[in-house]
């Protein structure tokens, strides 16, 4: 049922949307930025914590179609608030005891602590990510305001990056570890997550039943779609060879000699990102989304092999050259995901079905996999170049340039590969707006056809 609110009323579901986004999003950056140092600096062993990273996210990439189909068979808003209650209440006890074990103890038990509060943990964020994906939709069914509480999203997302750039490089020893900054950033993440869980007015409206969603729908919609493919493929070689992404306190310890400098080179990567994504609506209004890609990646590609000449002795010079480089880099990653988009208008107009539910789990899917891949990749570089673990362990001499030398090439040859790739993408802006105008009803498949700089065929 719908209902009309007033601007005010939107204001606050998009503020509790938003601020329930940035609870998520402290708990997910914090295990994606620092899980691999943290289970390196209790003394796992790098391979081991290979392994482990390889489970649990394939695990995580098994079972996240399953949410969907929880998120379509959860119809009232009473099975939604349960959901979200449990979720919130037990991923910050799961968070503290993940990141509780003992140091001292044995190899043996260690992992096995590891992998089972990981594992948990895991599931409860998949649960903890299906509600507000109902309840975003039921906030407002019109395209600007899904689009304004997508900005939101992005900007509490940010926020919570900020805090753990802040706070654990720079605290966590003060604070006491890492059990205690755990403990700390769970409650800190768990206080804007609450309004969501308590809201108590009755104007949510769900959508109505669809079919669930299976991997085997996932997979047939990247089979049939040539570019989707592509772009699975240009997404997997450049996101999962960008080891550096899991690097960051390794970099900041051992290059750098000062942990807390990574909150400073982090924050300097994420400005570009802030700037360029206020901007990217304009961007590619003006500009063939895939020229620009081009011209960004090789941009990336050649900063990469200047912050390599220039080396990490010098932390002014280091600082510059690393903030030039999020340029492009911040520019690749935004436009890339824009692709996916245009491969499912692509989709449509050949006959495929594609719903917009199907098309959000399929990218998900995709982010899960490229980021379980860079998590497994990083590790076993991480092994093959010598990292003695355990907090304060003393390192070969050369450690610290391998590291380097390592943080810098393997991205950029991910780059290249991915661009390899992308040659086989030849959908344009021009072609892809025809197509979503056809989709749309508002021309005809002749006039459509008429004006496209090509012929599409089935793939």
């Amino acid at each position: 049922m719908n209902h009309r609110r007033s601007s005010a009323a939107f204001r606050w579901e998009s503020a509790r949307c938003g601020l329930y986004f940035m609870g998520q999003n402290l708990f997910y950056l914090l295990i994606y930025m620092y899980i691999n140092t943290y289970f390196t600096d209790i003394g796992i062993p790098v391979l081991a914590v290979g392994c482990i990273a390889l489970l649990v996210r394939m695990v995580d990439v098994l079972i996240g179609p399953l949410f969907y189909q929880l998120f379509y068979r959860v119809q009232t808003r009473h099975n939604l608030m349960r959901m979200l209650r449990l979720s919130v209440l037990l991923l910050p006890i799961c968070t503290v005891i993940l990141f509780s074990i003992s140091a001292d103890a044995a190899p043996a038990p260690k992992i096995r602590w590891a992998v089972s509060a990981y594992l948990v943990w895991t599931v409860l964020y998949g649960i903890s990510s299906t509600p507000p994906f109902c309840v975003d939709r039921a906030v407002t069914e019109t395209y600007q305001g899904r689009t304004v509480l997508g900005s939101v999203g992005r900007l509490c997302a940010m926020a919570a990056a900020l805090i753990l750039l802040v706070l654990i490089p720079c605290f966590r020893i003060t604070l006491g570890g890492w059990a205690s900054v755990a403990a700390l950033l769970s409650i800190v993440g768990i206080l804007p997550m609450l309004p969501s869980c308590f809201e108590k007015s009755e104007h949510f409206s769900f959508p109505e039943a669809q079919t669930p969603i299976s991997l085997r729908q996932i997979f047939s919609t990247l089979r049939q779609n040539h570019y989707l493919l592509v772009f699975f493929w240009a997404l997997m070689l450049t996101g999962s060879m960008n080891i550096s992404s899991c690097w960051g306190l390794y970099l900041a310890r051992h290059c750098l000699r000062n942990e807390a400098l990574f909150s400073v080179s982090g924050i300097l990567s994420m400005l570009p990102f802030v700037l360029f994504g206020a901007f990217l609506p304009i961007v590619i209004r003006r500009t063939d989304k895939l020229r620009l890609y081009y011209y960004a990646a090789g941009a990336y590609v050649i900063m990469q092999l200047i912050r390599y000449l220039v080396g990490y002795e010098n932390l002014t010079l280091y600082l510059l050259s690393m903030a030039l480089s999020a340029v492009p880099t911040a520019i690749t990653t935004s436009i890339l995901f824009c692709f996916t988009h245009d491969c499912v208008e692509y989709g449509r107009y050949m006959g495929l079905s594609i719903s917009p539910a199907l098309s959000h789990a399929t990218e998900v899917f995709l982010i899960k996999l490229q980021s379980a891949g860079a998590a497994v990749l990083s590790c076993i570089v991480l092994a093959v170049i010598g990292l003695a673990e355990g907090e304060g362990a003393l390192q070969t001499p050369n450690f610290s340039n391998r590291l380097w030398t390592a943080s810098i090439i393997i991205p950029a040859i991910g780059m290249l590969m991915g661009l390899m790739v992308l040659r086989r993408y030849d959908l344009r802006d021009h072609d892809v707006a025809l197509m979503q105008m056809y989709n749309d009803g508002q021309i005809s498949r002749e006039e459509a056809s008429r004006q496209l700089c090509r012929i599409y065929k089935p793939v």
